[in-house]
């Protein structure tokens, strides 16, 4: 079995950075690297004045192989097609029970759409949903992230990793084994 690494719009600019290759990271026979309609929004949005970091995105995902994995639905008549989140029959998944009440413990009142056409914590919200059966690396330390750790998620605080000395795969690893010791936000 392998396991779903799901990658926040804040990690691209540290993978860059850092130089960390995911498909390196996490093979394809024990990881698979995946993506959700937001978060291609997010990479698609990514300004002219950072194209190298919008072609390592791009490049990114596509050497990782990775899935993109929208929950099921249907078309909303509210966006244009290339800006669905949900994917329909054959592309979406089902939202299991959890990650449905997790995001409604999560409802906050719309709000103006930003450059992405996203709400406010639109795609944080659908990385989190995920967070509860999947793994999720973000560097945000805040809301929703602190709740949906705080919920059980495998949310992969990747802040202090550079200090560790151990390759992104160990850091994932130890958590995975050791939630509540590494990867876990300050109090």
């Amino acid at each position: 079995m392998t396991t779903a690494i799901y990658i926040d719009s804040n990690v691209w600019n540290w993978l860059f950075e850092s130089n960390i290759d995911l498909w390196e990271e996490f093979p394809a026979d024990s990881y698979e690297v995946c993506i959700t309609n937001e978060i291609i929004l997010e990479v698609d949005s990514i300004p002219e004045d950072k194209n190298l970091l919008r072609e390592f995105a791009e490049r990114t995902i596509k050497n990782a192989g990775a899935v993109n994995r929208p929950y099921f639905g249907f078309c909303n008549p509210d966006y244009q097609l290339g800006q669905q989140r949900a994917g329909g029959f054959g592309s979406g998944v089902l939202a299991k029970a959890d990650e449905v009440a997790f995001k409604h413990m999560r409802s906050h009142p719309a709000g103006a759409a930003r450059p992405t056409g996203l709400e406010k914590h639109e795609a944080d919200d659908a990385l989190c949903m995920r967070s509860l059966h999947n793994v999720v690396l973000t560097l945000n330390m805040k809301n929703p992230f602190k709740a949906a750790y705080e919920k059980g998620g495998n949310v992969v605080f990747l802040n202090g990793f550079e200090s560790c000395n151990i390759s992104l795969r160990e850091f994932v690893e130890a958590h995975l084994k050791s939630r509540p010791q590494i990867g876990m936000p300050p109090t």
